[in-house]
């Protein structure tokens, strides 16, 4: 290598292992969420590829790619994380359902 390429290549390379030239960190579009039992709703992680997915706990909520299934009442962290380490969360809180309406029918 050249006298007068050595510096340029070691800003090159400490850019790409320092700050990915201008990537931008790990964020998700919402980092609270709440449900209700039975509700569903998409997280994204914005431009982020390969992205692994994973709830706290499986029994309030499950998560597979983004897409976050209230199970039970209770609060979950729901992480999406990159190769490199790299992790965003999101804090679900599930509530049960309300019974809005009962309705009765007269028996002979």
């Amino acid at each position: 290598m050249k006298k007068g390429y050595a510096l340029p290549a070691v800003i090159l390379a400490i850019c790409l292992l320092l700050t990915a030239c201008g990537a931008k960190p790990l964020a998700l579009d919402q980092t609270a969420l709440s449900m209700t039992v039975g509700d569903t709703a998409q997280l994204s992680a914005g431009d982020a590829v390969k992205v692994s997915w994973n709830s706290s706990d499986e029994d309030v909520v499950t998560v597979s790619a983004g897409l976050v299934s209230a199970k039970t009442a209770g609060t979950a962290i729901v992480t999406a994380a990159l190769e490199n380490g790299e992790t965003a969360t999101c804090t679900v809180t599930v509530a049960d359902k309300l019974i809005t309406e009962i309705t009765l029918s007269a028996s002979s």
